[in-house]
């Protein structure tokens, strides 16, 4: 829905890999001890059945790993975590392919909205586990129970960590799944405004993903491919539509290259400041025509989906 965008699980994982990556918005914590992001949504089997964490951040300075998972409602599923607490360093050398050097220790850090750490932690105490349990608030996060195994971890989210969720950068993953299309149109749009002005005669779907998504090379090859999909759907729903006179489906290219392509039409031979402005003027009405299309169509799906939800009471 339109009002979950950005959703809690955008947001942290745009935070923890923005906290790996340095990103001057946000806390240098996880990046002044060496963590990195190393991989996203990566299905690996562990002893107890396999498991699939937003995010795995590993530090080979620390010998340690990290394993996130996080719940916008704050519901902890017994059958998960008994999952996760089956993971070992052998698993995450040939499951996860971490660095042996970085599995010298690890940790399940499950992120929940702050009024739900008690609870999250009464599950875990039941089930004689002691994962780090960390409480995101509007503006923080705080390590609100249990410990990790590296002692500057604790220190760095005992404090609390300061971060600025209502600034903080969305590039590195910039949409999932569930995100509405108008959110995914707009870095799109501007991705195929860089081609038209760069003279390109057209584009790939995988150039578009790689483009518009900062961490593209930390996803798993599942969510790339759902990504893609999802890329290559919003595309044909441009070019029928607000995009038609910008961009053009090549099939004979697609099959050449197998991957989708686009031919882009340059409405003038000319390549000047002038045309540059008026090329970027009019992509951007279309462009904002595309977005209020795409987000009013949300709206009223989302209005129908609630009657019909009323309709079952």
């Amino acid at each position: 829905m339109d009002s979950d965008y950005p959703s809690f699980s955008l947001r942290m994982l745009n935070a923890i890999i923005a906290m790996c990556r340095g990103d001057v918005t946000m806390p240098d914590l996880l990046r002044r001890l060496g963590y990195c992001d190393h991989y996203i949504e990566l299905e690996f089997g562990g002893s107890n059945g396999a498991v699939r964490p937003e995010i795995i951040t590993c530090s080979e300075d620390q010998g340690h790993s990290i394993l996130w998972e996080w719940k916008k409602g704050g519901h902890v599923d017994r059958d998960q975590i008994v999952r996760y607490a089956g993971v070992e360093p052998k698993h995450l050398r040939t499951g996860a392919l971490v660095p042996a050097s970085a599995c010298g220790a690890s940790d399940v850090a499950l992120v929940v909205p702050e009024a739900k750490g008690d609870d999250a932690e009464r599950v875990l105490a039941e089930m004689a586990l002691a994962f780090p349990v960390v409480g995101r608030g509007d503006a923080h996060l705080r390590l609100s129970h249990n410990r990790f195994a590296v002692t500057e971890l604790n220190e760095g989210f005992s404090a609390p960590l300061v971060v600025d969720f209502a600034h903080q950068p969305l590039s590195y993953v910039p949409f999932d799944q569930e995100s509405p299309d108008w959110a995914v149109a707009g870095p799109v749009a501007q991705c195929i405004l860089g081609y038209l002005l760069d003279g390109r005669p057209r584009f790939t779907i995988l150039e578009v993903a790689e483009q518009t998504v900062g961490a593209w090379s930390s996803l798993a090859n599942a969510m790339k491919n759902r990504y893609k999909d999802r890329l290559v759907d919003l595309l044909r729903e441009m070019e029928a539509h607000e995009l038609s006179p910008y961009i053009r489906h090549n099939r004979a290219r697609k099959a050449h290259l197998s991957l989708p392509t686009w031919d882009l039409v340059r409405r003038s031979a000319s390549s000047g400041a002038q045309w540059q402005v008026r090329l970027a003027r009019d992509f951007g009405k279309h462009s904002t025509l595309l977005i209020n299309r795409l987000r009013a169509a949300g709206s009223a799906a989302e209005a129908e989906s609630r009657q019909l939800t009323l309709g079952d009471l």
